[in-house]
């Protein structure tokens, strides 16, 4: 009877305890949820920077019926542009549609991690997980504010790594063909997340086995990962060879960026890692602190978890390389697996507690059983109460140490914050303007890497050029390029030019052909006439002048741009 009663007091608490830390779990997930809700919807306006702009012009040209790589060139996979269209199509195509579905697509992230860290760990550890990975994403430390591909990449992998842990558990076929048709949207998102899938090969392809005929079940899996794996690529291609744009997505996507990828070599791009990776780590480290402790628990783990976490950790730190540019926003590929090492640490905690039960049992082993499962119970509780204070002091250091861009500047003065004078917040003016003077069927024509300007004043650029950052590079096609975006604009003729005449917009080198310069320089004193001076006098300063052949101005600072009108 006394047994009896004892068994059903520990059941109890085991049950008590489990409710306590789904509490918390749910807590952190709704806490994680709300607080990046709060920071990204006060910055809403956040403007939009040249990346964003691409994406969404691209997205506004696919719901017009206008197929990529058609008008406007680029290296990216299209996968971004679908999913901005789709977007946009919910939100709106304002900057605010932009980040709501940013918004969006973050807090379904955020879930996914919870749910693939619990299963991988306890429901504490997957609060921590999820909280961790919605204020590391949101962080100006990546670049967090804007729709960049690779919060896309970072929903796709996360999604990816669960179906390949759950398959791996189940042994279930349609799970690994999932598995790899999520790795391959990822890949769709940006390139660079190519190297996830080599990782969910190998995941299928290593299962433990200890016949032949789990070896050939092992094959088959791996084959259902792969054929997953290239399914939406091959669609794009067919769709795109369908819309007749297949050879200029080739000759972008492959030749083009084969030359851009290999532009920096490992000697430089060492420096450019250590360089752009501490002002990552700075303003992040209570969650780098963490993640590394989680690395060190996974090798206490005895069991398949540890291997496949620290190769998807691997792979997803492989994405962040591609060209060794390392921008901040690169890093936020690697997001979902520091959340789950940061997962890992809190699971570590609760792991030394059946270490303390050992402790408690030994020097207990003479009292009463009622006793012993008191101290087991308090010894659970107190794991689970420093994992979550551990949780919380990580995220109040990291919303502290940047307190000023989530709670206090404006949206304008966080963009200037992150991207210095470029002309991200003068650009929706710009738009205004040309949209004010211009039918809605008029072309533009920015000479500069703008594209947000297009995408802000609903014109269709004069050339598939809208960056021209290609037109500077020591690669083969560089004058070819220059030459074909002359003969666009010429043929197009457009109602109004837009100068960039700042350095980041351009990126121009030493050896960089200038022929597109000599070109503007005369095409434009032939065509057209001066209208608008934009000059960005300083960081809080920018001065617009419209109407300057009345009323001439000179503009003060080196950062510029200028507005032309056809004649």
């Amino acid at each position: 009877m006394v047994r009896r009663k004892i068994a059903e007091r520990e059941k109890l608490k085991k049950i008590r305890d489990l409710v306590s830390a789904e509490r918390v779990a749910w807590c952190l997930l709704l806490l994680a949820l709300v607080a990046t809700a709060i920071i990204r919807y006060r910055l809403l306006e956040f403007p939009l920077e040249r990346d964003e702009g691409e994406f969404a012009y691209v997205a506004q040209l696919l719901l017009d019926g206008v197929p990529p790589y058609l008008t406007a060139y680029s290296m990216k996979f299209p996968g971004t542009s679908v999913a901005y269209a789709g977007l946009m199509a919910l939100f709106g195509q304002t900057t605010t549609g932009v980040h709501l579905g940013l918004l969006f697509i973050n807090a379904i992230t955020i879930i996914v991690i919870f749910l693939f860290a619990r299963a991988l760990f306890d429901p504490v550890a997957a609060g921590a997980a999820a909280l961790a990975y919605g204020l590391l994403s949101v962080s100006p430390a990546v670049d967090g504010m804007a729709a960049h591909a690779t919060h896309f990449v970072a929903l796709f992998a996360a999604l990816g790594g669960y179906a390949l842990w759950s398959a791996s558990k189940r042994r279930n076929r349609l799970l690994w063909f999932n598995a790899g048709c999520l790795f391959g949207t990822a890949i769709l998102m940006k390139q660079h997340a190519f190297f996830l899938a080599p990782f969910a090969v190998a995941v299928s392809l290593a299962q433990v086995t200890d016949s032949r005929r789990e070896w050939r079940r092992n094959i088959i899996d791996g084959t259902l990962v792969t054929l997953g794996l290239g399914l939406p690529f091959s669609a794009t291609c067919l769709w795109l060879w369908g819309a007749g744009v297949f050879s200029k997505f080739w000759l972008w996507t492959f030749d083009y960026a084969r030359g851009y990828a290999s532009e920096i070599p490992l000697s430089v791009g060492v420096g450019q890692f250590l360089a752009n990776g501490a002002i990552v780590a700075r303003p992040t480290w209570p969650w780098g602190v963490l993640a590394l402790a989680g690395i060190v628990a996974l090798a206490f783990l005895r069991d398949q978890r540890r291997l496949f976490l620290l190769s998807f950790l691997v792979a997803s730190f492989l994405c962040v390389c591609p060209g060794f540019f390392f921008r901040p926003h690169y890093f936020i590929a690697l997001l979902p697996a520091v959340a789950l090492c940061i997962g890992a640490a809190c699971h570590g905690l609760t792991l030394s507690a059946p270490l303390q039960q050992a402790a408690v049992a030994k020097r207990t082993a003479k009292r009463a059983g009622i006793a012993k499962a008191a101290k087991k119970s308090s010894s659970s509780m107190h794991a689970m109460a420093v994992s979550l204070a551990v949780t919380l002091c990580a995220a109040g250091i990291s919303l502290a140490l940047r307190a000023d861009f989530f709670f206090h500047w404006t949206p304008q003065q966080a963009c200037r914050m992150i991207y210095g004078t470029n002309p991200f917040v003068e650009a929706p003016g710009i738009a205004d303007y040309l949209a004010q003077h211009s039918a809605p069927d008029a072309r533009i024509a920015v000479l500069g890497s703008e594209p947000e300007i297009f995408f802000y004043s609903r014109r269709r650029s004069a050339t598939g050029y809208i960056y021209t950052y290609s037109l500077m590079e020591p690669q083969p096609y560089a004058e070819q390029m220059q030459e074909e975006m002359i003969s666009e604009i010429e043929a197009a003729r457009p109602e109004y030019i837009v100068s960039v005449n700042i350095t980041s917009s351009w990126l121009k080198r030493s050896n960089s052909r200038l022929r597109i310069f000599k070109w503007a320089n005369s095409y434009i004193a032939a065509g057209y006439r001066l209208t608008g001076v934009i000059d960005i006098v300083s960081a809080d300063r920018t001065e617009y002048h419209w109407d300057v052949e009345t009323s001439p101005y000179t503009p003060r600072s080196p950062h510029n741009l200028l507005i032309y009108k056809l004649k």
